[in-house]
């Protein structure tokens, strides 16, 4: 349905091996690991794109991984992010669980 829209799933685009690729890891090995997490993109946005892939989720217990998409800030905004920004090597977060 998404496709007859002319959206895109981002990972098989930016990636040849996307068949190896699994968003869902399940934690006994009886399971198949499967990729249910998608992020679709339209064609104009997919054209603003650099990369799409899937890392594994540092910020909390989860059985899936996180889909990314990177955007180039300055076709798509018109504005670069400042340098100290791209000088930083990794960013934190914290999160609560209340």
């Amino acid at each position: 349905m998404l496709e007859n829209r002319h959206f895109l799933d981002t990972i098989p685009i930016f990636n040849e091996d996307d068949e190896n690729i699994y968003t869902y890891i399940p934690p006994n090995d009886s399971n198949e690991k499967s990729r249910i997490d998608y992020i679709w993109a339209s064609l104009p946005i997919l054209g603003q794109s650099l990369n799409s892939t899937v890392i594994e989720n540092d910020h909390f217990t989860t059985d899936h991984n996180t889909v990314t998409l990177s955007l180039d800030t300055q076709l798509f905004i018109g504005k670069t992010l400042p340098k100290i920004n791209k000088s930083k090597k990794k960013i934190t977060r914290t999160c609560l669980l209340v």
